[in-house]
């Protein structure tokens, strides 16, 4: 059996803002109880100067538990 509480919390928090933010339910297919969240960016250049570099802002917000990322999540 499927539990709905989790795909109708997401969509109950969605109804109420346009966007999906770090700490916010996992959207993917209902069945997962993570979290949105920053993941660690890998291969930053930063550090050489190219602040902010592509890797820090193309870092996608996506599920702590199964991976999950909103295709049309973009970066405030």
């Amino acid at each position: 059996m499927r539990d709905t509480s989790i795909e109708h919390e997401f969509w109950m928090r969605l109804e109420k803002k346009a966007y999906v933010e770090e700490g916010d339910p996992c959207g993917g297919d209902g069945m997962c109880n993570g979290h949105m969240i920053l993941p660690p960016v890998e291969n930053c250049s930063c550090f050489q100067g190219h602040a902010p570099c592509h890797q820090c802002t193309s870092n996608q917000l996506e599920c702590e538990a199964c991976g999950w990322q909103d295709p049309d999540w973009e970066r405030p």
